[in-house]
């Protein structure tokens, strides 16, 4: 390169930094709500949460009706630690069972929920218990009595074991203590019928 070029290419380099340091451009207000939105003071009333149960139910077309766990977790049902399971004691506490509930009796039904299984034949299971949610079922502490209904299909019927996804289980609801090994199993027991995955 010429010496004419390196001094042409050195004076550009003096007029840029000449340039960059000349005066800065005042700099732009910015509104405060452009970031921050309204002032918490104008926010709206949070709406109030919704503990209503479920609106009268009615059976679907093909004769069953719809379960909500909510309805079947309304309550709380008190047990002893060692529950005297007499009938006399057993009628007692079952006492807490509101009527609505008790109403479901014998109806044959569906409901959505996570399997536990209880008995397994093979790769299929017979026996399981179905929680509302999968943290009552597999994680955290014990859930309720009112949060979980034992399912129990007939031998030649068993379903696979879906760990992770919910699944629509129908069948006849029995509500009621269930004595097994001198404890209280379940209230809710379902003579299934039928158990498929929802995904």
């Amino acid at each position: 390169m010429s010496g004419r070029s390196w001094r042409n290419l050195g004076l550009g380099l003096v007029l840029s930094m000449i340039l960059a340091c000349g005066e800065e451009p005042a700099p732009r207000r910015i509104d405060p709500k452009q970031i921050l939105g309204a002032p918490l003071d104008a926010a709206p009333e949070p709406r109030p949460i919704e503990r209503t149960l479920p609106a009268e139910p009615r059976p679907g077309s093909d004769g069953l009706w719809t379960l909500d766990w909510r309805e079947l977790m309304s309550f709380d049902y008190a047990l002893p630690r060692r529950p005297d399971l007499g009938p006399k004691a057993t009628t007692e506490r079952e006492a807490q069972i509101p009527p609505g509930i008790r109403a479901w009796q014998g109806r044959r039904v569906r409901i959505d929920g996570f399997m536990m299984p209880i008995e397994v034949d093979g790769d299929s299971v017979l026996l399981f218990n179905l929680f509302h949610s999968l943290e009552s079922c597999c994680f955290g502490t014990l859930a309720q009595i009112t949060n979980w209904i034992e399912v129990e299909l007939p031998s030649g019927k068993g379903v696979e074991y879906f760990p992770y996804g919910s699944i629509e289980v129908t069948g006849t609801l029995e509500v009621g203590e269930l004595h097994v090994s001198g404890g209280v199993v379940a209230i809710y027991r379902l003579r299934g019928e039928s158990a498929e995955p929802k995904w």
